[in-house]
Formats: C-alpha cells, structure tokens, sequence
C-alpha cells in the first residue's frame, strides 16, 4: 500500500526524523550496559570514494564497540557503481503516479540491498555511499542533512516500516551512510550517526530523552531495555 503525504511517497515520509544525531561524546569504556556481543561487520564502500572514507567509517565503528562494549571486527570491501538511493528529483517524482512514484525511489534501494547482500556471516551490513539525499532531489526538502539510514532485518520488519516489505529479503540488518554528509563530521560525530543507525537497524525506535543514542537531536547512551534489544538482534542474525 501508498501512503503519500503532500505528494510524497511513504518511503520519503518515513525517512523523517533520521537526522544526524549531535553534538556526539566521545567515550574510551561503555556508556552504558554493555553489548557484550561480537559484531562482525561487512563495510561496503562505493569505489568512486577515496581510501579515507573507508578507514574513517571503519575506525568509528570499532570507536562505537568501544563505547557500548561490543567486540567489533570489519572486513571491507570495495563496491562498484553502488547507486544513490534517492537521488530523484521532486520535479520529476511529482509528475509520477503514487505508485510509480514508491517505485522510483525503492528500485534503487532494493539495487542496494542486494550489493550489500554477502554469502559470509556477518551481524552487519554497512555501505558508505556518495550520498543519499542529493541537494536537488525530493528527499532532500524533508532532510537536507540526511546522514544515515537504518535498516532492519526483513524478519523483523514492523507496522511502521511497511515499505521495507518491497526491498529483498535480507536477514542481516544494514546502514546505509552519506559520504558527502559524513565527511564533514568531527569523529565524535560519526561515532553517533553511526550509533543512531545501528540502533535503528537493529530495531531501535526513536527516543526523545535527552542524549540518548536514539534522539534525534543526539547522544550516545543506551537503557538496559535498548542494549537487551540489540544483543537479541545481534542473536538472531547468528
């Protein structure tokens, strides 16, 4: 089913409130609960990007185990003609009917997700993009600074997300980064745009307390119930 709101199709409306989280803290232990998982992640970075982007998003996800107790171990790999996901034009979607209007902006999405799809076992999947919200796309009007996004395993897909129903089945949650966004961010920063999408991947709604992991505003705490919902995530991709 299409929701549309405004003219824009669910997958731009649910997007809303992805921002980056910030200001960010840095943390040499565990803010929090700890983890206590091992997190093998598979780091997809987009071949056009420079070597940097992929050692400064591999270097944060091994600062974000630091700092919420998961043993973090990354292997990369380099992705070819990897696709920005929402690059459409809002000139061009508002001339679409509603559902070719979905289907332009999840095709894409769905390339995506099957790229980042790997044989090995891993407990997450992170691909570092050129962007995901270009300046003159539609998505951009909702978040100008869209930084990063959190996908959910396909098992755990909820009422809320209905549109992941139109992605390939995935068993292993993703993120999907912004390189034109990210780059710019202190490492502090990055640690948190990365803690926030994590948490979102791995089935962490938004959380309006200040400083936690899950404001959209930002931070890098977690509560005992969201560490708990991690590690059963993390469990479940075993």
């Amino acid at each position: 089913m299409t929701v549309r709101r405004a003219g824009l199709p669910l997958v731009l409306l649910a997007l809303i409130g992805c921002r980056t989280p910030d200001p960010a803290v840095s943390c040499g232990a565990p803010l929090s609960d700890s983890i206590d998982r091992d997190v093998t992640v598979d780091l997809l970075v987009d071949d056009q990007l420079a070597p940097q982007a992929g050692e400064t998003v591999r270097r944060a996800l091994l600062d974000w185990g630091q700092c919420h107790g998961a043993r973090v171990a990354v292997r990369v790999r380099v992705g070819r003609d990897l696709p920005v996901p929402f690059a459409i034009r809002h000139d061009a979607l508002a001339r679409l009917t509603p559902d070719a209007g979905q289907k332009s902006l999840t095709e894409p999405l769905a390339h995506l997700v099957r790229q980042m799809a790997t044989p090995q076992t891993v407990s997450l999947s992170v691909a570092v993009l050129r962007d995901l919200a270009p300046p003159e796309s539609a998505a951009a009007l909702l978040l100008p600074e869209l930084h990063g996004l959190g996908l959910p395993a396909t098992a755990t897909t909820t009422q809320n997300l209905p549109w992941l129903r139109d992605l390939p089945m995935h068993r292993v949650p993703m993120v999907l980064l912004s390189w034109a966004q990210m780059a710019n961010q202190r490492p502090q920063e990055q640690v948190a745009t990365l803690a926030h999408e994590i948490g979102h991947a791995l089935g962490l709604a938004h959380d309006m307390r200040s400083g936690n992991a899950m404001a959209p505003q930002g931070g890098l705490w977690l509560d005992a119930a969201q560490v708990q919902a991690m590690r059963d995530a993390v469990d479940a991709v075993r």
